[in-house]
């Protein structure tokens, strides 16, 4: 028995089966036997057979939850027949009044049957027995977002997809339902998209404070002409009086880039009060070494017909956009952390938008024609970073993205060593120090020879 639910719990049925069946031949009173033969049948589709199982099974034990409970969730599912599934949960309940699984399958019934009210007195009931069934999670997300209550449906939405396993197709409609509620709570039916309503009230009291922190005005204004969704002008790097983030409208969720690039500043203000605060910085000779390097980049494109101009842009927007990449990373993951932790009523936001960088990032990845053009060394850099960013995407929101960058194993290695090094820091509160990441990572990808990090008051 022992090895036929080895067997049954890897998915093996074929294996399990003969054994299960030679097991109730021989004893044919041990109701379980029966039980388990009856689940093999449900999971390949045959539920007479498995009706048949489960009617000796309770012959021989009228007690058998399990078995009770399956016969409910068979006429519930397959055979539509609610009130003769309700008859078998309620027979389950009264064996094992604490049976938290029934009392799910209960108020699911219930929501087919479109008693909404009757099915969350059920699933608050299997949640206080068991908080971390993700079936139960999900059902209470569902709940809550029928009652229009989407700041508690998110999160259950979230607390069931950490819960959930991947091949789990409760795991997907988990996803889809968090998805689902934080575009109910971005973008409200009844206000325009970006109304400054929209947004979290913490932006306007983050700005504020931080106004007054750095002694300058924040102004938050929208750029379509900017390379990135979203970025931050220092005042002092431009000689200006105000601090100015600029924004593109059309990026999802735009509240929390905004935020974001606040953050960027908070940690500058942070480390100028300690005479510590570092600038990223790139030379004329620092381009001129990278265009050296990449010189077989550049016959080749030129033997493949593309002007000089062409060639000129595609250069600078890998020279630029590597270098944002590893200055941005380690920064990003200790500003992601910051706001996950501090601001819950930004996180509908935070997940929406660090899902859509996630598939810019994966769509950079996988593109053949990135692929064709991109020196190795720059490709090899940008997958890592990208999977550590996807490594917290995960930690932070329960969902899985670094399989889709198509990452080697050597690749996810050393992402996962980047992770845990941040990890680390984060864990002495070292969000600060962050520099020091960045030019040990950038000597790990060979990418460190075309930026300087330097002390802001040198």
């Amino acid at each position: 028995f022992d090895a036929a639910i080895k067997y049954c719990e890897s998915g093996r049925f074929k294996k399990a089966k003969p054994l299960l069946e030679k097991l109730v031949k021989n004893n044919p009173t041990v109701s379980e036997y029966h039980r388990v033969l009856g689940q093999i049948y449900s999971d390949e589709g045959n539920q007479e057979e498995a009706v048949n199982c489960l009617i000796d099974a309770l012959r021989w034990d009228p007690k058998n939850t399990h078995a009770l409970t399956m016969m409910g969730n068979i006429f519930a599912k397959h055979r539509n027949d609610i009130p003769t599934a309700m008859t078998y949960y309620e027979q389950a309940l009264k064996v094992m009044p604490d049976d938290h699984i029934t009392m799910n399958n209960i108020g699911a019934n219930l929501m087919q049957l479109g008693k909404v009210s009757e099915a969350e007195r059920y699933f608050e009931k299997a949640y206080s027995i068991n908080s971390n069934y993700p079936n139960t999670i999900y059902a209470m997300g569902m709940i809550k977002d029928i009652k229009g209550e989407y700041p508690a449906a998110f999160n259950f939405a979230i607390q069931s997809l950490k819960k959930s396993k991947i091949n789990n197709p409760l795991y997907g409609n988990a996803f889809q339902l968090a998805t689902e509620i934080s575009n109910k709570i971005i973008k409200p039916t009844n206000q325009p998209t970006n109304q400054a309503s929209n947004y979290p009230a913490s932006l306007a009291d983050y700005s504020q404070k931080l106004g007054v922190e750095s002694e300058k005005i924040i102004d938050i204004i929208p750029d379509n002409s900017i390379p990135t969704p979203a970025k931050l002008e220092l005042a002092e790097n431009y000689n200006r009086e105000k601090h100015i983030v600029r924004f593109k409208k059309e990026s999802p969720a735009i509240a929390h880039l905004i935020m974001h690039e606040l953050v960027h500043l908070d940690f500058a203000v942070q480390c100028r009060k300690k005479n510590a605060n570092y600038l990223f910085v790139s030379t004329k000779e620092q381009k001129e070494r990278f265009i050296r390097d990449n010189e077989s980049i550049i016959q080749r494109l030129n033997r493949d017909g593309f002007d000089d101009n062409s060639i000129s842009g595609f250069i600078n927007s890998l020279f630029n956009g590597m270098n944002s990449q590893i200055y941005n990373n380690p920064v990003d993951l200790f500003i992601e952390d910051f706001l996950y932790k501090t601001y819950p009523a930004l996180r509908p936001f935070q997940f929406i938008s660090l899902y859509a960088l996630l598939q810019n990032y994966i769509q950079s990845a996988t593109s053949k024609k990135i692929i064709e053009y991109t020196p190795a060394a720059i490709r090899n850099a940008n997958i890592i970073l990208s999977l550590v960013h996807s490594f917290q995407f995960k930690d932070l929101y329960g969902y899985e993205t670094s399989s889709f960058l198509k990452a080697t194993s050597q690749q996810i290695k050393m992402a996962k060593g980047f992770y845990d090094e941040y990890r680390k820091y984060q864990k002495n509160d070292m969000a600060l120090e962050a520099h020091n990441l960045i030019q040990k990572w950038a000597k790990e990808l060979k990418v460190e020879n075309y930026f300087t990090i330097i002390e802001e008051n040198e």
